[in-house]
Formats: structure tokens, C-alpha cells, sequence
């Protein structure tokens, strides 16, 4: 067989077209048959709140508004973990339930116990 300086590439153009045709396609139809949902969508029984004191330093947010908060929080019943951070004006605290609770029967339990403390 006689190359005439035909690189490997020239001699077999077709055949790998053909091949990266067809996994071209191949992937294209997997891609369209792929599951979008391949982890389960975990939701933690966990409450955020936020409460903005404008420019009150740290000691003063501290006293004034984490404190009775988080007081209130801990008196609803199943709370197991209450966990808070505070800066200059803002603190966000974390109220963790256990996992058996249902996530829609959260929101309302804490949301009057905060809202009264603060107010």
C-alpha cells in the first residue's frame, strides 16, 4: 500500500467523522434522557432569624435583642439547638428542630415567642 505522504488523519477522514458524528449524537440523546433530579432534596428542620437594630454596638445588640430572643426561642417546645451570631446592628440566630418535625409546622411554633420578645 502507497501512502503518498498522506498523514494517518487524511487516509481515514471519513471513518473518524463518522465515530465523532455518532458519539456526538450519542451524547446528545443521553444528555436528553438524564435524570435532572440525581440527589434528593434534603430540607434540615432549621429556622433563621434575623432582627436588624440599626447601629447598636455589639454589647448593647448582645443584651437588648439576642439574649430575649434567643430566651424565647429555647421555651418552644422542640427546639433542641439554638445557635446565634451577632454584629454591629444585626444577629441571626439558628433554631435547629429534629428531623422528624415536619418543616411547615416550624415557622408558625417560633414565629410569636420571637415576635414578642423583640417587640
Amino acid at each position: 500500500m502507497i501512502l503518498d505522504n498522506k498523514s494517518y488523519f487524511q487516509i481515514f477522514t471519513k471513518p473518524i467523522l463518522f465515530v465523532g458524528i455518532l458519539l456526538t449524537v450519542a451524547g446528545v440523546f443521553s444528555y436528553t434522557r438524564m435524570q435532572t433530579n440525581l440527589f434528593p432534596e434534603v430540607l434540615f428542620p432549621r429556622i433563621t432569624i434575623i432582627a436588624d437594630a440599626g447601629q447598636l454596638p455589639i454589647d448593647r445588640m448582645m443584651i437588648t435583642v439576642t439574649k430575649p430572643v434567643e430566651s424565647a426561642v429555647k421555651r418552644v417546645q422542640g427546639v433542641t439547638v439554638v445557635k446565634s451570631s451577632t454584629s454591629r446592628g444585626v444577629c441571626t440566630i439558628d433554631v435547629f428542630f429534629p428531623t422528624s418535625t415536619r418543616r411547615t409546622c416550624t415557622a408558625p411554633i417560633t414565629r410569636p415567642p420571637s415576635s414578642r420578645s423583640s417587640g
